[in-house]
């Protein structure tokens, strides 16, 4: 549901607001699954925050992302170049739980200048693509987040990834079983990561 329907300013393109999704299953997408953004016209960086209308009250449970590889990029044996399950900028109270993330091409969820984000109880497994396909994902300029109670499992790029800009970022009580970086691609780990963060 999207209520009020659609919204301008003379800084964003648009913004959304009270946006549930739930018992979706998003399969061989070759991008994301789902994208949430609301693009300034003038940068991706602002010193003040609150001069953007942001997309607000956005719930995203029990949904399952796998697959971000078409058909195509199979038989090619190529990696999606960015596929992460959820795509968000600019969005201001997101709860995403007990979602399965299985083989994206980045992270489940990938956020930039988000805030009030809670992603907890979700499970994340096989992604690709060196960087950015992590178990927790904060990108520049997220604050007040909590991830919590999200199980990773051979991840390329990690167990939790944080970029610059994001201030009071909590992760917790999460499991990450063989997630790390790869150096050739192929699937065969270098190392092994093996560890219960609380």
């Amino acid at each position: 549901s999207l209520l009020p329907p659609f919204q301008s300013s003379p800084w964003t393109y648009q913004a959304f607001a009270n946006i549930t999704i739930t018992h979706c299953e998003f399969t061989e997408m070759g991008y994301a699954g789902l994208t949430i953004i609301s693009w300034p016209t003038d940068g991706d960086l602002d010193a003040n925050k609150y001069a953007y209308m942001y997309t607000t009250n956005v719930v995203l449970t029990d949904n399952v992302m796998w697959n971000a590889w078409t058909d195509e990029t199979d038989s090619a044996g190529t990696t999606p170049e960015k596929a992460p399950g959820v795509i968000l900028n600019r969005v201001w109270g997101m709860v995403a739980q007990r979602n399965t993330f299985i083989r994206m091409a980045g992270s489940g969820l990938w956020s930039t200048q988000t805030y009030d984000l809670v992603f907890s109880h979700n499970f994340v497994a096989y992604s690709r693509r060196v960087t950015d396909a992590c178990t927790n994902h904060v990108d520049i300029q997220n604050d007040d987040s909590v991830f919590e109670y999200n199980i990773g499992y051979k991840n390329e790029g990690g167990f939790f990834e944080s970029m610059g800009l994001s201030d009071n970022i909590v992760t917790r009580y999460c499991v990450s079983v063989d997630d790390g970086q790869e150096d050739y691609g192929d699937g065969e780990r270098t190392h092994h990561a093996n560890t219960v963060f609380l």
